[in-house]
């Protein structure tokens, strides 16, 4: 399939962030790494942020109006995960019938390559309406369609879809690229036992420990702290739960937090609800690509939450 010029445009400025993002990624994760090595705990620094910053430097960020109408660099927005790690996430700026979900796929596949070098894991593709939904679904679900294909290759010929409701295993993750669509509204968390997704569930059960290992359950919690819990103390001793039990909830929701998924938001510029923004970033994604003809670059003066960084 052949990219217009413009869409190359936007894919070499992704190539070239992704290319610096990698590098520094590696960096931090070694220095983290070397101070586990000596017994010292240690942050992962903000290597997104650095990143920016650089890309700042080598004035290769478009410039936008300030209050005052100064051209200025786009500012980077920091986003970390449930577990204070930095989440990378910018935007791509595309016309309206530009071909957002070509571009998707285009960067869905240069991140598992590039940034991510694997052809396995989770996507989570959000999308703002039913009718984009359909349309998403018919072109990612059609093996012979050319967005499906550029997904193919990213994963070696191994893609799964999957909707919310849909089962699937640890073994799906570990062995294909699943890409799961999305509604917005059902990832604007409203409350956390109103929505199906963060509701205890059978479908999951290999992602988790069985239900009455309190250790292992307890140690799952340790290293992913975000998770949901049920709330044990309604059971008493009587049932043979012991004081300071933990059974973590075996539910979409903590599965996409233990599985660190790359988000996609299509429409990103409808995405800027204080709860939708919390959610995303409490699924510990490992990155965040907006998807927009008209990004939200003045939100952080209209409401209290920031765009996310454009490119």
């Amino acid at each position: 399939m052949e990219l217009k010029d413009y869409q190359n445009g936007v894919l070499d400025k992704l190539d070239y962030y992704l290319e610096k993002l990698a590098d520094n990624m590696e960096e931090a994760e070694d220095f983290v790494a070397f101070q586990k090595m000596k017994g010292k705990e240690a942050r992962l620094t903000d290597y997104a942020k650095d990143t920016w910053e650089a890309l700042v430097q080598e004035r290769r960020i478009d410039l936008l109006k300030d209050k005052s109408g100064h051209l200025v660099p786009a500012p980077y927005v920091t986003r970390f995960d449930g577990l204070d790690r930095p989440i990378p996430n910018v935007c791509l700026k595309v016309p309206t019938g530009g071909g957002k979900t070509l571009l998707g796929v285009a960067a869905i596949e240069r991140l598992q390559t590039d940034l991510f070098t694997q052809q396995t894991g989770m996507v989570l593709w959000i999308v703002p309406s039913d009718a984009i939904y359909k349309q998403t679904w018919k072109q990612l679900a059609n093996r012979e369609h050319p967005y499906r294909q550029m997904l193919e290759r990213a994963s070696g010929g191994r893609v799964k879809m999957l909707e919310k409701n849909d089962a699937f295993t640890k073994r799906d993750i570990d062995d294909n690229l699943c890409v799961m669509l999305l509604m917005l509204q059902s990832s604007a968390r409203q409350s956390k036992e109103t929505l199906r997704m963060f509701r205890d569930s059978g479908r999951f059960t290999t992602f988790f420990p069985i239900e009455d290992d309190s250790t292992a359950n307890k140690a799952l919690l340790n290293s992913i702290r975000n998770l949901d819990c049920n709330d044990l103390s309604d059971y008493g001793w009587q049932e043979g739960i012991a004081p300071g039990s933990v059974s973590v909830k075996q539910s979409l929701g903590n599965v996409l937090r233990m599985v660190r998924p790359v988000i996609i938001v299509d429409e990103g510029h409808k995405a800027y609800s204080e709860t939708a923004r919390e959610t995303l970033c409490g699924f510990n994604p490992k990155f965040i690509l907006e998807l927009s003809a008209t990004p939200n670059t003045n939100c952080h003066r209209q409401c209290k939450t920031d765009p996310l960084t454009t490119i």
